[in-house]
């Protein structure tokens, strides 16, 4: 892994599982009061794309400076393993302590420029596409993002998986409150047909696709299968919200698409 960033200190490297596989914890300093700390995963080989994981809910995912993540259900994050073994290059994306409003955050100023400090640090580890992906309130950074960062600042392509469609009871946003015409890069959304969370629903996802207008590439990939989970958690992640029992496959399509794209 290159060192030299002045924005990025390392705080501990170990070994995973593979041969060579590694991961590192380290500190992105975003403002002066404000600090985020982001897991990185290495290939056991050169990496052929870098991806940056948005968790869905709040965001907050608690990484500890041994790798370990407080809360690791969320579909990608519990997946981050999945990615690092087809040779991509993983970030796991955790919101930075400071900040008390996470819906507000998600589609402020702030976040773009700080996600875009992240991508240069992907960018100096691997001269490799960085692709943003995020699933359920995720999917909102990641298109906020997308938006508005251009060149390479920004990602080379976006992944949206169980994306928020719809407004919530409570007036959450969704992703239709980032400017999606602006997205020009190649877009993949990947979504259970049977997900029955009532804001990310599959009948939902054929207007989401055409809302990216310019997108140079893009696609909607279905999946079906794997298993409901508690009935009365449509919304969360262990569901066919959260890719429930198939997790490989889900993983497996986008890893397809981001190294084919």
């Amino acid at each position: 892994m290159r060192r030299g960033s002045a924005t990025f200190f390392a705080i501990q490297l170990f070994f995973a599982s593979g041969p060579l596989a590694a991961q590192t914890v380290e500190t992105l300093k975003l403002r002066a009061d404000v600090s985020q700390k982001v897991l990185i995963l290495e290939p056991a080989g050169p990496p052929k794309a870098s991806v940056v994981l948005f968790a869905g809910g709040s965001g907050e995912i608690g990484i500890n400076d041994d790798g370990t993540i407080e809360r690791d259900g969320n579909f990608l994050i519990r997946s981050r393993g999945l990615f690092q073994k087809l040779g991509l290059l993983v970030a796991v994306y955790d919101m930075p302590d400071e900040i008390r409003s996470r819906d507000r955050y998600r589609l402020s100023g702030d976040h773009p420029a700080d996600v875009a400090k992240l991508i240069e640090r992907l960018r100096q580890i691997a001269p490799v596409p960085v692709w943003l992906v995020g699933t359920s309130r995720g999917t909102i950074s990641v298109a906020h993002v997308a938006a508005e960062l251009k060149g390479r600042a920004g990602p080379d392509g976006v992944v949206f998986t169980a994306s928020v469609t719809r407004m919530s009871n409570s007036g959450r946003p969704d992703v239709s409150d980032a400017n999606l015409d602006e997205i020009r890069v190649p877009a993949l959304i990947v979504h259970h047909k049977d997900d029955e969370c009532y804001v990310t629903l599959w009948r939902d996802q054929d207007d989401f696709l055409d809302d990216l207008k310019n997108a140079p590439k893009k696609q909607l990939i279905g999946l079906v299968g794997g298993s409901a989970g508690n009935p009365d958690d449509e919304c969360r992640a262990f569901s066919h919200h959260g890719f429930l029992d198939i997790e490989e496959r889900a993983v497996q399509v986008i890893a397809d698409w981001i190294t084919s794209s």
